[in-house]
């Protein structure tokens, strides 16, 4: 499962794995993927580039990360 985020019908990120995680491991479901992109989103639209993602962010939206 991956992540992909759009922006006038441009592909802007494209992430395969849970980001501050290590290893290959990609998101188990869409809920999940759908979390760390609305999240990204909101970063991006605060001006933060690259949108960090934290492993507390993680647990806070409940992302299995093992």
């Amino acid at each position: 499962m991956a992540v992909m985020l759009y922006a006038n019908g441009k592909l802007c990120l494209h992430q395969t794995t849970i980001p501050p995680v290590n290893g290959n491991r990609g998101f188990t479901d869409t809920a999940g993927a759908g979390s760390i992109a609305r999240l990204a989103i909101k970063k991006i639209r605060q001006g933060e580039l690259p949108p960090t993602i934290a492993v507390s962010e993680l647990k806070k939206l409940k992302i299995n990360i093992h």
